[in-house]
C-alpha cells in the first residue's frame, strides 16, 4: 500500500482520506437543474474537525472527483495537507500539483463526438477548466463560468491546451449514451455518483492510484491509514487504505466492503467517525 520502508509517522499520526460529495459535504442537490454544484459546503462540525487532526498531527487528503478548479475555497479552507484530484487524475501536496495525468486528444476527440452525437448531457472536466456538452446547445448553468460547446470545435476554442482528466454525464441520458457503451468501458472506467450523475475516467486512474501516490509522497510511514467515501469512484479509495469507512447514505456496494458504516452526511458522519476511532 505505500513504503514500507519509510519512518514511522510521529506521534502514531495516521493518514485520512476523505471523499467531497455525499461525504464532507451534502450533494443531494447535485442533480437538480441549474444547481449550484460547488455551492455546498463543509459543515460547522467538519471544519471543527479538521482542525483538531491538524492539531493532534494526523495527514488529511481531500480526495475528490472534482478537478482543482471545482474545489470550493470553502474546502481549500480546511487546510488540507493535500488534494487528489479528477478521482485520481492529479495529486497536490499543499497547493503544489505533484502529478497529473490527462485523456490523450484523439481520445478526448472521439468521446466528445459521440457523446454529442448521441445528445447525451456531459461535461469535460479538468484541472483548470471545464466545459458543458450540449448538441442542442442549450447552456449549463450547473457551475458557474463553465461554457457550453455544441462541437469540438468550440471546446477547442474554449479550452485551447484539451486538457482534461475525466468526463460525467447525467444518469437520466443513459439510454442515449447505451448505444456508445462498449466504446467508452474499452477506454474508460464509468462509476455511478450516487446523485444521478455517471463519472467516466481514465482506466487505471482511479482514487486508490491517487492515494498511492500521495501516501509516497509522504516523508513517513503513517500509524493507519483511513478512507471515507459513499459512492462508487471511492471503491478504489477505499480498498487502498486499511481502514474503509463508508457514510450512512453510501451506496450498498461501497457500505458492502467498509470496516465502519458512519452517520449519514447530513448527520456530519465524518465527524461521528472519527470520533469512534479516537482520531479528535
Amino acid at each position: 500500500m505505500y513504503d514500507q520502508m519509510k519512518q514511522k509517522s510521529p506521534q502514531g499520526a495516521c493518514a485520512l482520506f476523505f471523499d467531497v460529495d455525499g461525504t464532507l459535504v451534502d450533494a443531494s442537490g447535485a442533480s437538480d437543474p441549474g444547481a449550484d454544484i460547488t455551492a455546498a459546503h463543509p459543515s460547522p462540525g467538519v471544519v471543527d474537525a479538521f482542525a483538531r487532526l491538524r492539531k493532534r498531527g494526523h495527514a488529511t487528503f481531500i480526495c475528490t472527483g472534482r478537478t482543482h478548479h471545482i474545489v470550493s475555497d470553502e474546502l481549500l479552507a480546511l487546510g488540507a495537507t493535500g488534494m487528489i484530484c479528477g478521482a485520481g487524475a492529479s495529486v497536490y501536496i499543499g497547493d503544489e500539483l505533484k502529478y497529473k495525468t490527462e485523456i490523450a486528444q484523439d481520445l478526448l476527440r472521439e468521446s466528445t463526438e459521440r457523446l454529442l452525437d448521441a445528445g447525451v448531457h456531459a461535461m469535460l472536466e479538468g484541472e483548470e477548466t471545464s466545459v458543458a456538452l450540449s448538441a442542442t446547445g442549450e447552456t449549463y448553468e450547473g457551475i458557474p463560468g463553465v461554457k457550453t460547446a455544441s462541437t469540438f470545435a468550440e471546446v477547442a476554442t474554449f479550452a485551447p491546451e484539451l486538457s482534461f482528466s475525466k468526463i460525467v454525464f447525467d444518469a437520466a441520458s443513459f439510454e442515449a449514451f447505451r448505444p456508445h457503451e462498449e466504446f467508452f468501458r474499452s477506454h474508460y472506467t464509468l462509476c455511478d455518483l450516487g446523485v444521478g450523475l455517471i463519472e467516466i475516467s481514465m482506466i487505471g486512474v482511479d482514487k486508490g492510484f491517487g492515494v498511492r501516490h500521495a501516501l509516497a509522497l509522504l516523508d513517513y510511514r503513517p500509524e493507519r491509514v483511513f478512507g471515507f467515501g459513499d459512492s462508487e469512484n471511492d471503491l478504489a479509495m477505499l480498498a487502498a487504505v486499511e481502514v474503509p469507512v463508508a457514510m450512512g447514505n453510501a451506496l450498498p456496494q461501497v457500505k458492502a466492503i467498509a470496516d465502519h458504516i458512519t452517520d449519514p452526511v447530513q448527520e456530519d458522519g465524518v465527524v461521528s467517525a472519527l470520533e469512534h476511532f479516537g482520531l479528535i
